[in-house]
């Protein structure tokens, strides 16, 4: 039993690396704790320590974004997790467009930060030193820093080095998808096209074509920024580099200048670092050290290439929303419908916590009706209050449609089994048609 659990599980923890010159730290958050064994040698135990980001898994919960930008939704997401201002930072170059309405919904923080992020082709690391780690959400490739002196090829030969070194070098292709293209339909503008296409622009030859439906851009413009970011993240991955080296300064996000293998040479952007350590020389009557004590193996992508994170990532879970969910109709003030210059609704989600003013607790939402055209149809207006039900287009929480409005106990249904022959149309002012089917009573 470890007296310390309580203290050591969820607290801060850091692995400390010796190098040349100085020290490399790795922080994170301790997830897990076993006690492997106790003896004269002292106590071994086997500890987890997690990313920083890992303290978002563990809250789960539904909100809507409004009017938000994805650098706005970050922030609000990292604060609301306990991040400081301190403790991240976001590093964009480009222009991203604001979203009318963003559902997080039975989703953890961890899961929705990330799916944020990875649609409009973000990526992150950590700067990390004595004090503490450092976010950085960014989309280019030089916002981390760079190895100084770089790194230099050397076989494995049995000498002694004198520097840390690539100890092997290769280069790792794949197969992938070939073109992209993403269409949608923005009711807006029903008679534009909205198809956006992009095909690989380095790497090896791939093959096949992804046809994506409902992408959501709302015009011609987003569509190609989002063409080009899903692009970018299958072009990075067609051709990496894969380096083991010694070098303990190696981290994801920094920049590093390779020599001494020829076809190789060149600056890269490390994207992956997988850390091998050991020193079971350093216990008491601990075995003799015939190995080398610390190597890893990185991640390379060519620096002119733009790196993505990929947004079909293991840890990404698109939310399934439910085939439908209530909601109220909302109003700025009145009796009456609170209606937009195109008859859509202000609707509040039951299970948003927001406490934006009323009429405010989403975007304007169309409402399906049964009969529309040009210069006709049919539309009874809502009331505040109104309890509804409410679909997704495409299944994207993002896109809300009223399918219509339901009853209960506070909005009685006029029909029930007390007149179950009658067909009626009461207004809220009192005006009602009633069309009585009962054999023998018929009448208007």
């Amino acid at each position: 039993m470890i007296s310390e659990t309580e203290e050591v599980v969820g607290a801060g923890g850091v692995l400390e690396l010796e190098r040349a010159g100085g020290r490399v730290y790795i922080h994170g958050m301790v997830e897990h704790v076993r006690d492997l064994a106790s003896g004269p040698d002292g106590r071994r135990l086997e500890v987890i320590l997690r990313s920083p980001l890992h303290r978002l898994v563990h809250t789960v919960q539904s909100r809507v974004f409004l009017g938000r930008r994805v650098d706005e939704i970050a922030e609000e997401v990292l604060r609301g997790g306990g991040f400081e201002a301190a403790d991240f930072q976001l590093r964009l170059q480009g222009r991203y467009p604001a979203r009318e309405y963003v559902v997080q919904y039975n989703e953890s923080d961890y899961a929705f930060l990330l799916r944020q992020l990875t649609w409009w082709g973000l990526w992150w690391f950590f700067e990390q030193d004595e004090s503490g780690a450092r976010l950085v959400i960014t989309d280019h490739n030089g916002a981390g820093g760079e190895l100084a002196g770089g790194l230099v090829y050397h076989a494995r030969s049995g000498t002694v080095r004198g520097r840390e070194t690539v100890l092997r070098l290769g280069r790792r292709g794949r197969l992938l998808t070939e073109a992209v293209s993403l269409s949608d339909y923005n009711y807006r503008t029903p008679e534009a096209g909205l198809t956006a296409e992009a095909r690989r622009a380095c790497g090896p030859a791939g093959c096949g074509e992804a046809r994506v439906w409902g992408s959501h851009h709302g015009d011609l413009d987003e569509g190609e920024q989002l063409v080009r970011l899903r692009r970018e993240a299958l072009d990075w991955r067609r051709e990496t580099v894969v380096a083991r080296t010694d070098s303990r300064g190696l981290a994801p996000g920094l920049r590093v200048s390779l020599s001494g293998h020829g076809g190789l040479d060149g600056d890269y952007l490390v994207v992956e670092v997988a850390h091998e350590a050991e020193q079971e020389s350093a216990r008491p009557r601990g075995p003799e050290q015939t190995g080398p004590t610390y190597e890893n193996e990185a991640v390379l992508v060519r620096l002119e290439v733009p790196y993505r994170t990929p947004v079909e990532r293991e840890d990404i879970q698109i939310p399934r929303p439910p085939a439908s969910f209530t909601a109220r109709v909302e109003t700025t003030g009145g009796e009456y419908a609170h209606l937009d210059e195109e008859g859509r609704y202000r609707i509040r989600l039951p299970f948003d916590p927001s406490d934006t003013p009323a009429g405010q607790g989403s975007h304007p939402v169309r409402m399906m009706q049964p009969f529309v055209g040009a210069r006709y149809g049919f539309h009874f207006p809502l009331r505040p209050g109104t309890e509804v039900l409410v679909g997704c287009i495409n299944g994207d929480l993002d896109r809300p449609v009223i399918l219509g409005a339901v009853h209960n106990a506070a909005t009685p249904n006029p029909v029930t089994a007390a007149n179950a022959s009658q067909h009626i149309l009461r207004t809220a002012a009192g005006h009602e048609l009633l069309m009585e089917d009962r054999r023998g009573e018929e009448r208007i």
